[in-house]
């Protein structure tokens, strides 16, 4: 019998799905992907984005790239069923017998239906359609600046050297990002020899990140063989209460999270040489001298055993290196010397948002950025692309791979090697490591010898490691332990006038004035505000169709048209503080492909992160509301959704061996030889600073001390 035979005879029953009758029959016939369906999804394509004056989409051939979804092909055929079946109850011998008014109608049943198949599927087309609709070059080339400007050039960077033979190293640093990156740097300055490993591959810019291809807007950050770790989750946190400021929604595409415990989506990182930094926005901030005092001022977290001042001139070196450029000043965060570049113009939405902060006493500033405002080192000054989390081609961000990394493989003294995973650390006799066991994509293990042995893997594969390595530096218990994660809102609204906020450098402007541990009223622990107009996430057309415009048809073309560059959005990131349920543990289960396990994260919100996160979320919407942006369109935040990119904390470093993991110097409290240079050893978060430029200051200040602290 044919689907439309059968929707036919049975086309009396109840739409609702629950009949025991439809239950019984669809034992005895499944409905089947075939063209019949698939002339029924490309009139519903074409009913969702008809082009009002531009093209349709199936005159650009959009229908084919969707039916050619195999995975999807399922949920089409369910939906088509429950159309079908609906123009029958209406007396049409099925969907494509409807006028367009019909046609129309049955559709807007679809999305509000009950009928879970139903509503799916119409969701699901106009997702996929509209994604690939609103990122055809015929259709962004209608609408006002929707790509990067060229680059201009590209900064080839010098290829890493390969090990050859059998040397002797001074010192083995595990880990080519923010921390691993500056620690060798430090080693190679004083004159010792590194071995600089990591497990993911080389990224070259010029071919990997390319923002001049007219898909620029529909990429994430390139994902390449080994360039992303696998880790785990443990069940995420029942949400408790109503929360509606902190929910995670979008006009377009509505509830992000339909259940009622925390989303443990990802954990974003980049394995390979320069790490994460190749994905970050690029922010270069000094921790709030008082957030480095939480427990004794606070009897929160735990004191890092430095301060503030010891921390400083490390901060000024790393800056200079990098080219950070930064305002005059930036509040308690003082300085020994100005920052070495001036700062970045601020964008046309920053600048809005300004006036609001004004209006609500706030000030606002332009941010510190790792990204040259001005050409240094031989190195291009930023062209304000706003891609800065796909990968920077020109290498005016400071990511480690164009600073640290490039700076100790110019002293001759460092050897780089991509595509070399550390999946075991030897421990030996006068509470020494000996050596790194290193697993190779053929399945063989090298052994190499690590006179002085450097960690900088990050805050969830440091601890891993060492807990794979019989429990290695966890005499006190602590390792994995104190995790901590991205404590983050974004919201956005539609302004009146145009903002292009998608120009200009991403996070360009930032408000400190709620950062110290005691700025909050009633709730310890800081956070910032920042412009986050021009951040990946809304990069481009498709995203803002999607997302903030509601509906579909021609209305929604128009209003797409309308709108597009009137968003405005305003982020906050603030405090996290440990608590004893999230952590980074091994999963009892699940391995890689050298048989070491996976590493499993916990994370849990108290209330007070609960709190902290209700004050961002209501003072990101009145920075927005004074800056005349009062149409709200999306709101995510990190209440119901974990998908952190700054974690902290896991390999705490303290006075205290008892409570600790390392010293103030980042080294091992027992192992002699053994340091850790990356943000699991931070005992606070900090009231929303972005963490690289911490790790970097550590890192150097480590790397004087190694070989002579014990």
């Amino acid at each position: 019998m044919r689907r439309r035979e059968f929707i036919a005879l049975v086309g009396w029953l109840p739409l609702g799905g629950g009949s025991t009758l439809w239950r019984r029959l669809a034992l005895f016939w499944r409905p089947r992907f075939d063209e019949d369906a698939v002339r029924t999804v490309t009139a519903v394509v074409d009913l969702m984005f008809p082009g009002d004056g531009l093209p349709g989409a199936s005159e650009l051939g959009i229908h084919t790239r969707i039916v050619a979804m195999a995975d999807l092909h399922a949920l089409m055929a369910d939906g088509v069923v429950w159309l079908d079946r609906h123009a029958a109850n209406q007396g049409a011998s099925g969907f494509l017998g409807l006028d367009e008014a019909g046609r129309t109608a049955a559709l807007a049943a679809a999305f509000a239906s009950e009928d879970d198949a139903a509503r799916q599927f119409a969701l699901t087309l106009r997702f996929y359609g509209g994604l690939n609709y609103y990122s055809e070059p015929i259709i962004k080339a209608a609408f006002p600046y929707t790509g990067p400007p060229q680059p201009g050039g590209v900064r080839r960077l010098p290829r890493f050297s390969q090990v050859t033979n059998e040397a002797d190293w001074d010192a083995v640093v595990v880990g080519a990002g923010a921390g691993g990156g500056a620690a060798a740097y430090g080693l190679c300055r004083r004159g010792m020899s590194v071995l600089l490993l990591d497990a993911g591959p080389q990224f070259n810019p010029a071919v990997d990140f390319p923002l001049t291809n007219p898909d620029w807007d529909s990429r994430d950050f390139p994902e390449k063989a080994g360039s992303t770790g696998s880790v785990t989750f443990a069940p995420g946190q029942e949400l408790r209460g109503d929360e509606p400021l902190l929910r995670s929604w979008s006009k377009g595409l509505g509830q992000v999270v339909a259940g009622s415990a925390r989303w443990m989506e990802r954990y974003y990182h980049v394995r390979g040489i320069g790490g994460s930094t190749l994905h970050f926005t690029g922010e270069s901030h000094r921790l709030h001298p008082d957030a480095m005092k939480m427990k004794s001022r606070f009897d929160v977290a735990a004191d890092w055993p430095i301060d503030y001042a010891e921390l400083e001139p490390y901060y000024a070196s790393a800056e200079e290196l990098i080219g950070v450029a930064g305002p005059t000043a930036q509040g308690a965060r003082w300085r020994s010397r100005a920052f070495p570049l001036p700062p970045h113009p601020l964008s046309f939405a920053a600048r809005t948002l300004g006036r609001g902060a004004a209006a609500l006493g706030l000030d606002w500033q332009a941010n510190s950025r790792a990204a040259l405002s001005l050409p240094r080192y031989g190195r291009l000054n930023c062209n304000y692309c706003g891609a800065c989390n796909l990968g920077c081609p020109r290498g005016d961000k400071g990511s480690a791979d164009v600073t640290f990394v490039a700076a100790a493989l110019a002293t001759g003294r460092c050897v780089v090697r991509p595509e070399s995973q550390v999946v075991r650390i030897e421990a030996g006799a006068e509470d020494r490591v000996t050596a790194v066991l290193v697993g190779h994509s053929g399945g063989g293990i090298e052994r190499i010898p690590s006179p002085l042995l450097v960690l900088a893997c990050g805050a969830v594969e440091t601890p891993r490691l060492l807990l794979a390595s019989d429990g290695l530096a966890n005499e006190s218990g602590e390792v994995g332990l104190n995790f901590m994660d991205t404590l983050s809102i974004t919201v956005g609204a539609l302004h009146p006038d145009p903002q292009h906020g998608r120009r200009g450098l991403p996070d360009d402007a930032i408000c400190w004035d709620f950062n110290a541990p005691d700025a909050i009223p009633g709730v310890v622990g800081g956070c910032r505000l920042f412009n986050a107009s021009a951040e990946a996430e809304l990069k481009g057309l498709a995203a803002f169709a999607l997302r903030a415009i509601p509906g579909w048809g021609r209305e929604h073309a128009r209003s797409v048209r309308r709108l597009w560059g009137h968003a405005l959005r305003v982020g906050a990131i603030g405090e996290r503080l440990p608590n004893r349920y999230s952590s980074v543990a091994l999963d009892p289960n699940k391995r890689d492909a050298f048989g070491i396990p996976l590493a499993r994260i916990s994370a849990w919100l108290d209330e007070s992160d609960v709190s902290r996160l209700r004050f961002m979320a209501a003072k990101s919407r009145d920075l927005l509301a004074a800056s005349g942006a009062d149409d709200v369109f999306e709101s995510y935040s990190s209440w119901d959704w974990f998908g952190a990119t700054h974690v902290f904390g896991t390999c705490r470093m303290g006075a205290d061996p008892s409570a600790s993991v390392v010293n103030a110097n980042c080294r091992s409290h027992r192992w002699r030889n053994l340091w850790i240079t990356d943000a699991s050893v931070f005992p606070s978060s900090g009231g929303g600073e972005a963490p690289s430029l911490t790790i970097h200051a550590l890192s150097l200040r480590a790397a004087e001390r190694m070989g002579r602290d014990g």
